[in-house]
């Protein structure tokens, strides 16, 4: 891995890398493109011109050769100057306009009207023959192109919580959708889809084996996504195997990596599991962290932009720093920390290496001092003054479930409280009469932006959690209000498989697996007691450490009685075991109680 003064040296080659390939491309600009703000769409209104939105990713290939082949021939600027307002956006900066086109990109070319309305969209990089025709005809007629874009329909049934039969389709999708022959989905890209794999790991919890051997197919397999000099994961492979990756390495994978192959390990007992989550959160530690503790977005795929880069990273590390470092996004938002964040802590919970935990609440304070406004929510972008930018649901629901992470890797309440604070916000700000939560607060534009499903997902996660460890049923209600866009069978079944809608729900009506720990803090038995519940294996994990001088728990639904010496409870339904002891009697009871005996594990 890379060393500290290898890292060091990276932060000279990446200032002159990244300075080189972004004149190039402004070398390239022959369209003046302007931002997504109110003021673009009052422009088109008054100049009686569509909006030409060009929706792009810092790390992404295929925009670096749209900006230097399409975007730069002259016929296509004029023709765009003439008739457009056109507006450049970085995907990673808009979690509200990424999610609203998501199955467009990236590159995403979006056409609206000055109304804010979708005229014409398209997927990938568009040639310049093709988007001069696209232009054309879109000045020649503006009137919006038919999709087949799926909505949710009037009069289908809201409920909150998902019908045996909705259910039993999931669940049919799901296995349907698994590649048992090379892992992976039956796509023709390849990754760990994460909410597939965190729900064949969860049924393993409670006795379900039956995605066993594909679980471990497509843990094994997606190890050759990992980049062997520097850690991490590339984001995914095309061709149907495994074999032909994209090289970009987006925080958001990383994240979810880290936490799916620790969440395995801790399952399964595979230390390769294990490794790969301590390489890649090596990865993010080396390349995407700041000076500061907090976590950048990415590192491009290409040395150069627009130019593939298989060969480079094909070479070792010393051979790789002679070139230079493909160019890695500095930018840093609160979704991504809150990803991160939650990661780093996760992997702590795991291995009980502290400096996991450390760096999450390093990153945490730096997100607190910059993105945090004076509602108690936090912004995308760090905040120079309130008005400046919007809030999204993104960056708030990731902050909140990283808030529940750090209060459960550390039974410190103040995590708690401000996780709470975070529910508060989204129920406030986010709200939709009708079901789920808006992606954003108003940013002045007439776009709107309906709920989408793994923000809703993710609401419902949050405030299910959010529950379960205060028993304030406002957060339930708020979880089962999220389930009402989610159990709509046109929003469900649209795609091939949605997992994340089961987790969802089991989450809502499943009691998460309950340890406390009651003793004094202080004491190094209660400690010993403590870490044993934190790596007991699961994901939807409710663990307290109750130091009596702390008063209550929050949630003091379990009555638990006055002994002389730390010991653990492990509770089900309020039905608590007898007291235990010792750390490793606490480990043996939980993975018989989960029925993980067959698998080895030396924790």
């Amino acid at each position: 891995m890379v060393t500290l003064f290898i890292r060091i040296t990276l932060l000279g080659i990446l200032f002159l890398t990244a300075f080189t390939a972004s004149s190039t491309i402004r070398k390239n600009q022959l369209i003046n493109w302007q931002g997504w703000d109110k003021h673009s769409f009052s422009q088109a209104q008054l100049q009686n011109k569509l909006i030409l939105l060009n929706l792009e990713a810092v790390w992404c290939h295929w925009c670096h050769v749209m900006d230097k082949k399409t975007y730069a021939n002259q016929k296509i600027a004029d023709l765009i100057q003439a008739h457009f307002i056109p507006i450049k956006v970085d995907q990673d900066s808009r979690p509200d306009l990424a999610l609203k086109y998501k199955d467009y990109g990236w590159p995403a070319t979006i056409f609206l009207d000055s109304e804010g309305k979708d005229i014409v969209k398209r997927a990938g990089f568009i040639s310049p023959d093709r988007m001069l025709a696209l232009l054309t005809a879109i000045v020649a007629d503006p009137s919006p192109e038919n999709t087949n874009f799926i909505s949710a329909t009037e009069d289908e049934v809201v409920t909150s919580s998902l019908s045996l039969d909705l259910k039993n389709q999931l669940i049919e999708n799901h296995a349907t959708s698994l590649d048992q022959k090379q892992g992976g989905l039956k796509i023709f890209q390849k990754y760990v889809d994460i909410d597939s794999m965190e729900f064949a790991l969860t049924r393993i919890l409670e006795g379900n084996k039956t995605d066993l051997e594909w679980i471990i197919k497509t843990l094994d397999n997606a190890l050759a996504l990992q980049d062997s000099e520097w850690g991490g994961f590339y984001q995914y492979s095309t061709h149907g195997d495994w074999q032909h990756p994209h090289f970009e390495k987006i925080i958001k994978f990383q994240s979810r990596y880290v936490r799916i192959y620790a969440y395995a390990y801790s399952i399964l007992g595979d230390k390769r599991y294990l490794q790969a989550a301590i390489n890649t959160a090596n990865y993010m530690t080396n390349f995407l962290t700041a000076p500061n503790g907090a976590f950048y977005v990415s590192q491009d795929a290409d040395l150069i932009q627009g130019e593939h880069s298989e060969d480079y990273f094909n070479l070792n590390n010393t051979q790789r720093l002679k070139l230079g470092i493909p160019k890695i996004d500095e930018n840093i938002y609160a979704r991504e920390n809150g990803w991160a964040i939650e990661a780093f802590a996760f992997l702590y919970e795991v291995t009980l290496e502290i400096k996991y935990l450390n760096a999450a609440k390093r990153a945490m304070l730096i997100i607190e001092n910059g993105w945090k406004n004076s509602k108690g929510g936090f912004t995308h972008q760090e905040i120079i003054s309130d008005d400046v930018y919007s809030s999204y649901l993104a960056d708030n629901t990731a902050i909140g479930k990283a808030y529940l992470q750090l209060y459960r890797s550390t039974a410190n309440r103040v995590f708690l409280d401000r996780a709470i604070s975070v529910g508060d916000y989204i129920q406030e700000n986010f709200y939709i009469e009708t079901g789920s939560f808006r992606l954003a607060t108003s940013d002045g534009t007439p776009v709107t932006y309906p709920p989408q499903v793994n923000e809703s997902i993710s609401a419902a996660r949050l405030f299910s959690m959010l529950f379960h460890v205060t028993g304030q049923t406002k957060f339930l209600e708020s979880a089962k209000h999220a389930m009402k866009f989610l159990t709509k069978p046109s929003i469900a079944l649209a795609n091939i498989t949605e997992e994340g809608i089961l987790l969802a729900d089991h989450e809502i009506n499943q009691l998460p697996l309950h340890i406390t720990i009651v003793g004094s803090k202080r004491s190094g038995k209660s400690t010993e007691l403590f870490s044993a519940g934190l790596v007991s294996p699961s994901i939807n994990k409710r663990i307290e450490w109750w130091d009596r001088t702390e008063g209550k728990l929050m949630n003091d639904d379990v009555k638990y009685p006055y002994l002389d010496q730390p010991k653990a409870f492990v509770c089900t339904n309020k039905i608590c075991s007898l007291p235990i002891a010792t750390g490793e009697e606490l480990k043996k009871f939980v993975r018989s109680k989960l029925s993980l005996n067959d698998f080895k594990n030396d924790q």
